[in-house]
Formats: structure tokens, C-alpha cells, sequence
């Protein structure tokens, strides 16, 4: 017969089995690897498979026109119609949100060469980052911000739209319009964030920008 110490130390005893999954579903899910993809002009590329959540891309094209990127998924379906809209030799990114794992593809409109490589980050962790400075399109780096109220500061330099977007680590948006504005400009605006959690930032710019969070 068990003593009544033995019963209760097997009743608390959690089996190995529990223990083992619950180890696995707290482990950050493994980053896919990079997609990298190169073209001349307008083409359709073959299909990727992506899965679901954020998905970043960086672009670049050394045509003098326009450079158009869209992404559609299997059956069609717009998943990000303008992931890039520049012209002439362009350096650019952009941050999207896959809603379902599936085979994808980008539609590019470009008079010159280009390339495309696509990442999709899975961090556990990120820098508490509140300085951001670029130039032209681009999705910033992840960053860790605490949950409550956050002004955002931003300047921009360019001659046509300015627009800045804060998204979640999945590439959801948290706030869709944290600025939208056309030429020089110098917006603020406090953002409620709903967690602690890692998040990033879209810019639409032409020019140079720079972007505080306090």
C-alpha cells in the first residue's frame, strides 16, 4: 500500500508527457527560411509558400519608371496589393500580414531589374527601440513597447505622402493611420497599445523621415 505522502506526491506530479508539451508550445515557432527572388521587368513569379502571420519585404529596383509589387495568394485573392509603388532605382520594404498559411506570388511591374527577398521574423524577444530613422518606404526593425498610452513624434522631409502605420509582431494593425500627411511635415499622436509585446512600424515617405516614441 502507498503511504498517504506517496499518494499525494503521485496525485501532484505533472506526467512527463503534459510536461514535454507544454515545453514545446512555449518555444518561439522556427523563423521559415528567406525567399529570395530576382526578375527584369514585368513578370508574374512562381509560387512561394508563406506562412501565416508577418511577412517583411525588401525590394529593390534599378529601372527609371514605375516599380509595382501586389501580393496574391492561390486562388487570386489580393492578400497586398501595393507591397511596393516607387519610381526609379528604389531601396524599399514593407511589413504585411499573411492570414493563412498557402502558396503565394507577387505580380511586378518594373522597366529594369530587380530583387525581392521576403523574411518572416518569429522573435521572442526584441530591443526597447523608441528612435527610428530612414528615408523613402520602409518597415523598421522590431521593437519591444510596453503596454498604455504612447505619443509618437514624427518628421518627414518628402514632397508627397507621409503615412506610418504601428503593427504587431503577426503584421496586424494596431493603429492603421499614425500619421497621413503630404509634404514636409512634423505629426504626433498618442496611441493607445493594448499589451507589452514586440511590434514594428510601415512608413510611406519619400523622402527622409524620423520617428520618436515616448
Amino acid at each position: 500500500m502507498w503511504s498517504s505522502d506517496a499518494k499525494e506526491e503521485a496525485k501532484n506530479e505533472e506526467p512527463a508527457s503534459k510536461k514535454e508539451k507544454n515545453k514545446q508550445s512555449a518555444a518561439p515557432a522556427e523563423e521559415p527560411a528567406p525567399i529570395n527572388l530576382s526578375g527584369n521587368g514585368q513578370m508574374a513569379t512562381n509560387p512561394f509558400e508563406l506562412e501565416s502571420g508577418l511577412a517583411i519585404f525588401t525590394m529593390t529596383h534599378q529601372g527609371q519608371r514605375n516599380f509595382i509589387v501586389g501580393l496574391i495568394d492561390s486562388s487570386g485573392k489580393d492578400v497586398s496589393p501595393v507591397v511596393a509603388n516607387s519610381i526609379g532605382p528604389s531601396e524599399v520594404s514593407k511589413a504585411v500580414n499573411i492570414p493563412k498559411k498557402d502558396d503565394h506570388l507577387l505580380n511586378v511591374n518594373a522597366d529594369g531589374p530587380w530583387t525581392i527577398e521576403v523574411k518572416q521574423p518569429r522573435p521572442s524577444s526584441a530591443p526597447a527601440t523608441t528612435s527610428f530613422d530612414g528615408s523613402g518606404d520602409a518597415a523598421t526593425s522590431l521593437f519591444e513597447l510596453s503596454s498604455g498610452l504612447h505619443t509618437i513624434n514624427m518628421g518627414h522631409q518628402g514632397q508627397r505622402n507621409f503615412i506610418v502605420s504601428l503593427l504587431d509582431k503577426n503584421g496586424k494593425a494596431v493603429d492603421p493611420v499614425v500619421a497621413n500627411e503630404i509634404g514636409a511635415a512634423n505629426p504626433s499622436k498618442a496611441v493607445r497599445v493594448p499589451k507589452e509585446d514586440i511590434y514594428l512600424l510601415n512608413v510611406t515617405a519619400d523622402g527622409p523621415w524620423t520617428i520618436e516614441i515616448e
